[in-house]
């Protein structure tokens, strides 16, 4: 009995301090993934089963605090880092933060307390990281013992395997957003409580007011619709009724998301993005099976990252 109690307060504390096995990354289990727009309206590339060992996702994006460890670890003055097996040149981030006195990501400043102070787009501690460069996400994955998940490993946690809605060569298609394939369960225009969005540039008819939300009959509060107006929300602000079939909060809006994949036919070029954001994703931007190519040295204001791994992490 004594044991029993000792493990139970063992495991409170680890609770209570955030460091519950598990509790910063959920595993997803080996197995065939459908990837891209199959049944047609899933995404924007053509589809294909892939087969996904099993890996580890963390639930959350990279905040800032937690990328703020890097920044004042050295992360920036460290070239091992910033190698990168496999590249062309693998050395390439690194050549271009030291040319360029690259130091932190786009909005931070590093004489402001804190660094993110006066980043208005993601400004909470909590919020995720924006501003950071595929190489910059890459760095920070390294250091912390992770990488960035591939896109297919990066899909399948978002979309899952079930089999509701369809099979494509045997294997079930998932699901068009993280939650499922309505956009507007349980829900009427202009509330909408599932992820961050905002369709600010693109027209779309909405299904049960058959009103069109664009820059032309509609203003711009108007698209301002899930509570976090003109910023990234803090991380898992949409938990759990916007997570996905494994329980990860954010894989639809907030911000896009950097993968370790190239963008196809572009090698090192282009890398593929994921999720869509809040400053001017459609719908479309928003599903599972939808990729966008950018290139490695982009720093947008709405792209983030979270981390992968082989093996579980505290």
């Amino acid at each position: 009995m004594g044991k029993l109690l000792k493990s139970f307060f063992l495991i409170l504390l680890c609770s209570m301090s955030g460091f519950l096995i598990g509790q910063d990354s959920v595993q997803i289990p080996e197995g065939n993934v459908v990837l891209g727009n199959y049944p047609e309206g899933y995404g924007n590339i053509s589809p294909e089963v892939v087969f996904v060992p099993t890996f580890f996702l963390d639930k959350h994006e990279v905040t800032n605090l937690e990328f703020s460890e890097f920044v004042a670890d050295g992360g920036y003055q460290n070239q091992q880092f910033w190698i990168l097996r496999g590249m062309t040149d693998s050395l390439a981030g690194w050549k271009w933060i030291t040319n360029s006195q690259i130091l932190c990501p786009r909005y931070w400043s590093l004489t402001s307390k804190p660094n993110w102070g006066k980043d208005s787009y993601s400004p909470a501690d909590n919020s995720p990281v924006v501003g950071v460069s595929w190489f910059e996400a890459c760095a920070y994955a390294k250091w912390k013992g992770k990488r960035l998940p591939t896109n297919a490993e990066w899909e399948k946690a978002a979309r899952g395997t079930s089999n509701q809605f369809g099979e494509y060569n045997g294997t079930g298609v998932g699901l068009i957003y993280p939650w499922g394939n309505d956009f507007f369960i349980g829900q009427t225009p202009p509330e909408y409580h599932l992820c961050n969005w905002r369709l600010r540039f693109y027209a779309y008819k909405f299904p049960d007011t058959n009103t069109r939300a664009d820059q032309y009959s509609y203003t711009r509060e108007t698209w301002k619709t899930d509570g976090f107006k003109e910023q990234a929300s803090p991380v898992g602000s949409f938990s759990p009724q916007g997570d996905s079939p494994y329980g990860i909060a954010d894989m639809s809006g907030n911000v896009c998301e950097w993968t370790s994949s190239n963008y196809p036919r572009f090698e090192d070029d282009l890398k593929i993005i994921k999720g869509g954001d809040w400053y001017r994703s459609t719908l479309e931007h928003l599903k599972t099976g939808y990729i966008y190519g950018v290139g490695p040295y982009y720093r947008g204001r709405s792209t983030g990252f979270r981390c992968a791994s082989d093996i579980s992490h505290k």
